[in-house]
């Protein structure tokens, strides 16, 4: 376990640097689409509660103006826990779903990854700014699973197809590397990334909530 960690902005791009004289503070980072921000604000605020300074939280906020947000994303694996607040959004999102390629990089995922699947019985919390859909569909089978590796499908077909017709290299390389990505979306990340929700004995927002999320507090700091 990482003692401390703290960023560093410089260069347009981010600099972990691991504080070894701070101990038993765990780093953890949540993973999220910015529509559900709300949510991520009553987790955060209770995990943060409940530990209080034994958890370092990282998440998009701290970002300023012109940083790197690539560069931030690659820290995830600097990170002692990654919690993923998944939902339909979110599985749609190609930033989301770049940071759940690089949690899964990490042989012991399963022991740093943590999760919460939202429903829509959860619009309550939004407000005005609810998205149209909020619950992911994992649990309802295979089919509903494969829904999503469709949707990335779809979009590298639609990708890989302009860059054919435009025909030119250098006017597509940064094209490409996004091509890469969603590739390793559909074809390997987005299979594992639901095989390992659907496996793993999850609880909806709502029972976390009530319970204010000991679950995941407890396998933060047990």
């Amino acid at each position: 376990m990482i003692d401390n960690i703290y960023y560093c902005y410089k260069n347009n791009g981010v600099d972990v640097k691991v504080d070894k004289e701070e101990k038993g503070i765990s780093t953890l980072f949540i993973s999220y689409t910015e529509c559900d921000a709300p949510i991520v604000d009553i987790i955060e605020e209770k995990i943060s509660e409940k530990l209080k300074d034994k958890v370092r939280i990282s998440r998009y906020t701290e970002l300023k103006y012109k940083d790197s947000f690539k560069a931030f994303m690659d820290t995830i694996q600097d990170h002692d826990f990654v919690l993923t607040v998944v939902s339909d959004t979110y599985l749609k999102s190609q930033a989301c779903m770049y940071e759940v390629g690089e949690t899964l990089k990490d042989h012991h995922y399963k022991d740093k990854l943590l999760f919460v699947v939202l429903s829509d019985n959860e619009r309550k919390y939004y407000g005005e700014d609810a998205p149209k859909k909020i619950g992911a569909d994992i649990y309802g089978g295979a089919e509903n699973r494969l829904k999503y590796i469709e949707f990335w499908k779809e979009k590298y077909d639609k990708l890989n197809e302009i860059m054919i017709n435009i025909a030119d290299y250098e006017a597509t390389s940064e094209a490409a590397k996004d091509l890469k990505i969603i590739g390793q979306i559909y074809r390997k990340d987005m299979g594992e990334f639901l095989q390992f929700l659907s496996d793993e004995n999850g609880k909806s927002f709502q029972k976390l909530y009530e319970n204010d999320f000991a679950e995941i507090i407890e396998w933060i700091e047990p």
